[in-house]
This record gives structure tokens, sequence and C-alpha cells, in this order.
């Protein structure tokens, strides 16, 4: 989940890394549509992880991260705010969320490859079969 800059992001990362790269099922969706039916399909189990950016939606994203401990127990939080940016000002932060995010998910998918002991680069059908 993500919004603001990090919209376009959490969707690719959703699309190309976790479904098309990991055989991940998931669901990308923007922090203001969380209360609006996918709350309800979200319980105790449910895997949950929020982008915050440094941008004018971030309330948003704060608002999913406030309430989803109460009903979710296996979320995670990518917050940009919790790395620093030697030399940037904070006034351009919010244009680089996204680019922080992308950095920890880059780590992370190295981390699923070899717990999944499933190559990124193996697909089964996409650029395999002629469609």
């Amino acid at each position: 989940m993500g919004g603001g800059v990090q919209g376009g992001s959490t969707y690719s990362y959703a699309m190309c890394y976790w479904e098309e790269q990991h055989w991940l099922r998931t669901k990308s969706i923007h922090p203001a549509e969380f209360f609006h039916g996918m709350l309800e399909i979200v319980d105790r189990d449910t895997n949950v992880t929020v982008f915050l950016a440094e941008d004018a939606e971030r309330p948003l994203s704060e608002r999913v991260k406030a309430f989803l401990p109460r009903i979710c127990a296996n979320y995670t939080f990518i917050d940009s705010k919790d790395y620093a940016l030697p030399g940037i000002s904070d006034q351009y932060r919010g244009y680089l969320s996204h680019l922080v995010t992308h950095a920890v998910t880059n780590r992370i998918d190295i981390h699923i490859e070899q717990i999944n002991c499933h190559p990124v680069d193996i697909r089964r059908y996409y650029r395999q079969l002629d469609y």
C-alpha cells in the first residue's frame, strides 16, 4: 500500500517484483482505499506492507499505520523517513521517497529469493510462450 509519490512504485513493486518475479499473489492499493473495502478482507494473518512517503499524502498512510496493528499481526512499514539522506534538504525528501524505499525493497528481494529458493530471473510464462 502506498500513496503520493509512492503510488507508482508500490504498484510496480507489487506487480513486477512480487507477482512476476517472486510468484507471490499481491494487490497494490492507495492508502485512501484501505478503509473502503480492503479493510474487510484483512485479518490477523494477512501480509500487509505499507510504504510511507514524505509528501502531502503521508497522513493517509499514517492513518493506516495507526489502525493496522488493531486487526493485523503480519504487517511491515517501510518509511523513507527512517533513512538518512545526508546533504538532502527536508523540502526535497518527498521527491526522493520512492527511490529510498526502492533501495530497501531491492534488499528484501534478495532475501525473498533465498528464502523461496527461486531466482527472480525464472519465469513460468512471461517471454517463455507466444501469447
